[in-house]
């Protein structure tokens, strides 16, 4: 079982081998919210990395960054150590956290799916929701070195509470990406990018939270 170490020096060697195309990706992802996704649609794709290879970079990123940086183990010993945390408890939030990679995976479809349900009456295929979510989530990948450096340079000493100001910049970060790139993709305006957005928003974090208490009630059932 390859270390993190490993793969994330896999993934710079696949930067370095796909400089410009990875660069000119992430530039264009990042600056100009939507565009990737209607590049692709339209089958202009040469110039950049399909999408599910920007996801696996992006989000190698992350955990990567998220690992170095401790603000995960950070998490994971603000809920064991929670003075209202059981053994099962814990149990099912070490299982989350050692996971989350695999289950943000598995998240995607559900979130293209509900991407779809939201703007049903635009008439697009599954691929089409599909690689807008892939391209919105890389982006949030990528987006949170910048978020954990600004919480940080911000002084707050409070692990707990550097943790929740810097989820709430995040979700606002992500929630104003999606509504520009909703107002690209589906040429949606701004009063039905941003209430899309936000039940997107809200939607998502739902269905990461079902997957969670599923996992507690697993834990529940096992360690209790």
């Amino acid at each position: 079982m390859p270390t993190v170490r490993e793969l994330a020096r896999d993934v710079v060697d696949e930067i370095v081998k796909l400089d410009s195309k990875v660069l000119t990706t992430f530039r264009v992802l990042l600056t100009r919210p939507g565009f990737l996704t209607t590049e692709y649609i339209a089958g202009r794709r040469v110039r950049y990395v399909t999408p599910f290879k920007l996801y696996f970079i992006a989000s190698a990123l992350f955990f990567l960054i998220n690992s170095a940086l401790g603000d995960m183990e950070t998490q994971r010993k603000l809920f064991q150590t929670s003075p209202n945390a059981s053994k099962w408890m814990a149990r099912g939030a070490e299982f989350f956290f050692e996971n989350l990679a695999t289950i943000s995976i598995l998240l995607l479809p559900i979130n293209a799916l509900l991407l779809g349900l939201l703007f049903m009456g635009r008439r697009r295929r599954f691929l089409e929701y599909l690689v807008a979510t892939i391209h919105i989530w890389s982006a949030s990948y990528l987006l949170y070195a910048p978020n954990w450096l600004l919480v940080r340079a911000m002084g707050v000493s409070d692990p707990q509470v550097s943790h929740g100001i810097s989820n709430l910049i995040y979700i606002v970060v992500q929630a104003v990406f999606q509504a520009l790139s909703f107002r690209t993709v589906y040429r949606a305006s701004w009063l039905e990018a941003l209430t899309k957005s936000a039940l997107l928003s809200l939607l998502t974090l739902g269905s990461t939270m079902i997957v969670m208490i599923g996992i507690l009630v697993a834990a529940f059932l096992l360690y209790r």
